[in-house]
């Protein structure tokens, strides 16, 4: 996006009531590694740059009035005390304590298939392909159409339905 001082890579801008969000997103493969605050700093300086390359557009009538970091790890207490600090936003894991990601997890029970204990790599390689991601999708549908639409042998698909079930039924 066109920022007042140079262009911005940004991950999702989103609009609503004719106001503007800029969010960007990290996601970490290892889980152990918390985002730091040099990452809501340049976060934050993105937003500010195209918060003011909005504002000083002749006739235009978007407001940008949010930045956002979104990221499926914890956040260092700095980078939280900064970001509060600023007014970015963030959600992560466990922040903020009642609408952090693991929260929005658990109450829409939004569980990656990646859960489930018993699944194999060939078999989450099926799965994806047959654009199933949650465990929520599994327990959705009937076992003979997840038979049918997983591409899974009827063992490995019986086991995975009947995991998904027990997580998405009883949490």
């Amino acid at each position: 996006m066109k920022g007042y001082c140079v262009t911005q890579e940004v991950d999702v801008f989103a609009v609503k009531d004719n106001n503007g969000c800029v969010i960007e997103c990290k996601y970490h493969s290892n889980g152990g590694n918390p985002t730091d605050v040099k990452t809501a700093l340049y976060i934050h300086s993105r937003f500010e740059d195209i918060k003011k390359a909005y504002a000083v557009t002749p006739g235009n009538t978007l407001h940008v009035t949010e930045g956002w970091l979104v990221t499926n790890t914890r956040c260092t207490s700095d980078a939280q005390k900064y970001a509060e600090c600023v007014g970015l936003k963030i959600v992560s894991w466990k922040y903020p304590p009642a609408q952090s990601l693991e929260k929005m997890i658990e109450q829409k029970m939004l569980y990656p298939v990646t859960v489930l204990s018993s699944i194999k790599k060939s078999s989450l390689e099926a799965l994806f392909r047959n654009n199933i991601m949650f465990a929520k999708d599994v327990a959705d549908m009937d076992e003979q159409h997840f038979l049918k639409r997983s591409g899974l042998d009827h063992t490995t698909a019986r086991a995975l339905k009947k995991e998904a079930d027990a997580l998405c039924f009883c949490a």
